[in-house]
């Protein structure tokens, strides 16, 4: 009698897909560190994606290390924490903010990464060769399966099937004091991840309730199962123009509806308010902001009648077009 007759996974076949791609990851991370304990390394598989990270570039933030690697900001957190105590990695500071926390290997890491970079390359050849003998295409297989599920995810397509109404991305909240500090450390890990916080952010993030809600603005916040994943402000200007700014969203929950949902609850609390005039100021090489800001609505315009920015990022300027957000709205809801 064969192994995989007595095997209830291989038997349930797509039934036991989630149960048994944790199996054979468990069982390949067991193995790899096993390897490095044979091969005297004290280093951990858990830690590879996180340390060839910060190898790769120096000076790296836990927030922009999340973003690259997939993971909370929180899991990645904890990994540079271990990473930290195995004296691999040292905290460095930050010229611009000292509250951004900021990595690099330290002199024992660099002597440990020049003592893994063989051994990696050689965990690649046995994969390969790995995927060669068993005649399939793994990793060209996964790329496609995350590309299928970023469309439209597991649940989504559960409860399809199962005739279930959809759930909602998030739910839209208004701000309360308790949600102070989120809407500050969301906006930090979105912008260390790829420019700095300046000035003129820190302003309204340490103090939201005077340079947004007393000035007439809204500040949201979306959450999905009890947790602050995402938040943007509604900022009202002297002469009555709505602009949509601070825009954040956990790496864990991007591509995933949460800015839509924002926008969405942002623009009706505009159109509430009798006004239209909503713009938003967005840096150029953002094509995935622009593409969701212009999915909802807005468009370009050349000049912008907003009071000039505190920050010196640059940025073009978008209108909302009402038509456009209703067609967008009508759509939606024909779905």
């Amino acid at each position: 009698m064969s192994a995989r007759s007595t095997d209830l996974m291989f038997q349930l076949r797509e039934l036991a897909l989630v149960s048994r791609l944790r199996r054979l990851g468990d069982a390949l991370w067991e193995e790899t560190a096993g390897l490095y304990d044979q091969l005297g390394l004290d280093f951990q598989p858990r830690w590879f994606a996180v340390f060839y990270a910060i190898g790769a570039r120096d000076r790296r933030s836990v927030s922009e290390l999340a973003r690259i690697v997939g993971l909370t900001s929180q899991g990645v957190g904890k990994i540079v924490d271990e990473l930290v105590g195995a004296g691999l990695v040292h905290e460095v500071g930050d010229a611009g903010d000292a509250r951004v926390r900021r990595v690099a290997l330290a002199a024992r890491g660099r002597t440990m990464r020049g003592r893994l970079e063989p051994v990696w390359r050689g965990i690649g050849e046995v994969a390969r060769q790995l995927m060669v003998d068993a005649e399939v295409d793994l990793v060209g297989d996964l790329d496609r399966l995350e590309t299928a599920l970023a469309e439209r995810s597991h649940g989504h397509r559960l409860r399809q099937h199962f005739g279930l109404p959809e759930l909602p991305v998030a739910k839209i909240m208004d701000y309360r004091p308790a949600f102070k500090k989120h809407f500050r450390a969301l906006n930090e890990e979105w912008l260390t991840g790829r420019f700095k916080v300046e000035p003129g952010d820190a302003k309204v993030l340490a103090d939201p309730n005077g340079r947004v809600l007393k000035r007439g603005g809204h500040i949201l916040f979306a959450l999905r199962r009890d947790q602050v994943v995402g938040t943007c402000a509604l900022i009202r200007h002297p002469r009555g123009e709505l602009e949509l700014a601070k825009m954040a969203v956990a790496a864990a929950h991007r591509y995933r509806g949460v800015g839509t949902s924002l926008a969405v609850a942002a623009i009706e609390r505009a159109l509430d308010s009798g006004s239209a005039a909503v713009y938003l100021r967005t840096h150029p090489d953002l094509a995935a902001a622009r593409h969701l800001y212009h999915k909802v609505g807005f468009r370009r315009v050349i000049s912008c009648p907003l009071p000039p920015a505190e920050v010196s990022r640059d940025a073009i300027t978008m209108r909302l077009n009402v038509d456009a957000y209703r067609r967008f709205r009508r759509s939606q809801e024909d779905q």
